[in-house]
């Protein structure tokens, strides 16, 4: 459309397989209180209404990714959203975006609300905000 693009997309908690496919459902499914297949089904199915969920609008994994701001991913290893972010990353990665993903080990989903009382989530909210202070150009 010509418009500029952002300085960055900053990913903290995020939903991009509206499938719920990836094999981190079955694998931190017992140790991620947030989430799991059949609650996210229905959050996905409550977003997208009648909306196809491979619709590249609404799945990223079906859409063309060239050309996107530079991206932070940032996931737990208990989360299970990681196969998402890792699938995601890599798709990214090879349409010639700049992504960076970072996967912490024993963090489950939005473990960035333990933060002030956890240091891994501490470090990480850190680590976020310097690289969106480089992409806003404040560093």
């Amino acid at each position: 459309m010509g418009l500029p693009l952002p300085a960055g997309s900053l990913a903290l908690a995020h939903y991009l397989d509206m499938e719920a496919q990836g094999d981190s459902y079955d694998r931190n499914g017992e140790v991620d209180a947030i989430g799991d297949r059949e609650g996210n089904l229905q959050f996905i199915k409550l977003f997208l209404g009648d909306a196809d969920s491979r619709d590249p609008l609404a799945n990223l994994l079906h859409a063309d990714l060239a050309g996107m701001a530079p991206i932070l991913l940032q996931v737990g290893n208990r989360d299970v959203l990681e196969d998402d972010s890792v699938r995601f990353a890599a798709l990214a990665s090879a349409a010639g975006v700049d992504v960076t993903l970072e996967i912490e080990n024993g963090m489950p989903h939005v473990f960035h609300f333990l933060a002030g009382h956890n240091a891994v989530a501490d470090a990480a909210i850190a680590r976020a905000a310097t690289w969106a202070r480089v992409r806003l150009g404040l560093a």
